[in-house]
């Protein structure tokens, strides 16, 4: 692969380079996130998302080392926050929660219920005082439908 930029069929040539990969990749690997990684080598970032899901062969290479800039950035912070585990117990716990969210995550959604009688046996009896509840079949009638 040259590292001039080459034209593709259809438009102006590619700014595809290597080298340009290699730069916006290492900034990524600093933590930098592509739009801006894109945008200080003077491409676009929908160019460069364009590159990275290409089936072209010729971005494949980039497409790893995308992957793996990505991959080392957090495997740098991952240390970071494990040498905070001794200073900061909640260190410990949000690395948890975020590595292991199943086991160790709080529940998103907690709901509360709270245990609510059927019926109150005073206001049953009021309302059967009022005739506003069944007592039953008198006289051996049927009970009638509503």
């Amino acid at each position: 692969m040259s590292d001039t930029p080459q034209k593709h069929a259809g438009g102006a040539p590619s700014k595809f380079t290597r080298e340009l990969g290699k730069r916006i990749c290492a900034a990524v690997a600093q933590g930098g996130h592509l739009r801006f990684a894109a945008e200080s080598q003077g491409v676009h970032y929908a160019t460069v998302r364009k590159w990275l899901t290409s089936r072209d062969p010729k971005f494949r290479e980039f497409a790893e080392e995308y992957t793996r800039a990505q991959a080392d950035f957090v495997k740098s912070c991952e240390r970071e926050w494990i040498i905070a585990f001794p200073k900061d117990w909640r260190a410990i716990a949000m690395f948890l929660a975020r590595r292991f969210p199943v086991e160790y995550a709080k529940p998103k959604d907690t709901v509360t219920v709270a245990a609510v009688p059927l019926f109150d046996p005073r206001e049953q009896a009021l309302a059967l005082a009022r005739g506003e509840l069944f007592d039953g079949p008198k006289n051996g009638q049927a009970p009638h439908a509503p």
